[in-house]
């Protein structure tokens, strides 16, 4: 904590010397005087046109010291990961840092000062903005990364109508800045590489290809799975849905299927009803929804985006079924085949399976 302490002192010193010093002028590390203009210039050679040798003219600055912050307000020892009660909130007034987070963190990196009571945000780097938002007119959901999505009310609830496809909880910090959220690449039976793995808030680039109505599509990463969305351990889909929403639960999924009648459910939740998927990785097309009656859609928009299994890597069943997880603890969730016409309930099932995620709003109040 000293050198911390002593950087930061070297570094309010040059900044007052700056603000208030303005005809001093410096040079560390050459017996030359500083470039005109300069405050304070830190070179070890001058420049090549003046030396025989060629060294070419190295500058250096001063650096702020890295930390990783633990929070923004509190205990100023214990923002910094030291024991708590140490360090004098007000003595250290104008202690300047740079938070050397990554880009998961749930404080953002950059520079920050410290005033007292708070660490101030002074910039450095690119500062993650809130985007989520709710228009009650249109009905158009945004979670915190600005993905947009569509909801619907079905009773006296309000459901998202496509799956959650948000890499960050609705305070901005990454749902899994460890493992990463998953996505299946129209495959059926293929083990991933790594790059398909959606991770630190990065979507790797490429396309991805499938068959739809005999019609080859192909699109980037980001277009296809902003259709058919991402997956989540059960873990995860616990803290993905945005704000003033939660991961549906199974008193929802009851609800739902009152308000739509048992009898031919699974029918009524699907989307792009009749169509046929074909994935890259086989050869069998399998028409979504082969065996449904005649029945009207209700808007819910069920798609066969398959799963990912444990491991992060296997995707699995996208052309063929839909599994989506519940908040039930033991890890509850409901499955749609291409093949039935009923919407099954399983009561528990591995957490570490990665499934769709539907969420509910908190609060729905309806109209009069």
């Amino acid at each position: 904590m000293n050198q911390i302490a002593i950087k930061s002192i070297i570094f309010s010193v040059l900044f007052l010397l700056g603000n208030n010093l303005l005809f001093a002028q410096v040079t560390i590390g050459s017996d030359k005087l500083a470039a005109p203009g300069s405050l304070l210039q830190l070179k070890e050679f001058e420049t090549d046109d003046e030396r025989s040798d060629g060294k070419t003219t190295s500058t250096r600055g001063v650096a702020m010291p890295r930390v990783l912050l633990r929070s923004v307000d509190g205990d100023l020892a214990q923002s910094l990961g030291f024991d708590k009660g140490i360090l004098d909130k007000k003595a250290h007034i104008g202690l300047t840092v740079y938070n050397a987070s990554d880009l998961c963190a749930s404080i953002v990196a950059g520079i920050y000062v410290w005033d007292g009571d708070v660490w101030e945000y002074l910039g450095g780097t690119t500062e993650r903005v809130d985007r989520s938002s709710f228009n009650t007119v249109t009905g158009i959901l945004s979670d915190f990364e600005g993905n947009k999505y569509t909801t619907q009310v079905f009773g006296t609830k309000r459901w998202m109508t496509q799956n959650l496809r948000a890499i960050r909880k609705a305070d901005g910090s990454c749902i899994d800045p460890v493992d990463g959220v998953r996505f299946n690449p129209a495959k059926n039976g293929t083990v991933m590489p790594l790059a398909q793995v959606r991770v630190f808030g990065v979507m790797p680039s490429g396309n991805v290809t499938y068959t739809e109505n005999s019609i080859v599509k192909t699109m980037t990463n980001e277009a296809f799975v902003s259709i058919f969305g991402l997956f989540y351990t059960w873990n995860q889909a616990m803290v993905a849905c945005p704000k003033g929403w939660h991961l549906a639960s199974v008193q929802d999924w009851t609800d739902l299927t009152t308000t739509l009648g048992i009898t031919d459910l699974g029918a009524k939740l699907r989307g792009n009803v009749g169509a046929t998927y074909k994935t890259t990785d086989s050869g069998v097309a399998y028409k979504w929804g082969q065996n449904d009656p005649v029945v009207t859609i209700s808007g819910f928009n069920i798609l066969p985006a398959g799963w990912v299994r444990e491991d992060g890597l296997n995707a699995v069943a996208f052309s063929t079924s839909a599994y989506l997880w519940t908040s039930a603890p033991a890890g509850a969730y409901r499955y749609l085949s291409f093949s039935g016409s009923t919407f099954s309930t399983f009561g528990s099932g591995n957490l570490n399976f990665r499934f769709s995620v539907r969420c509910v709003q908190d609060q729905y109040t309806v109209s009069p």
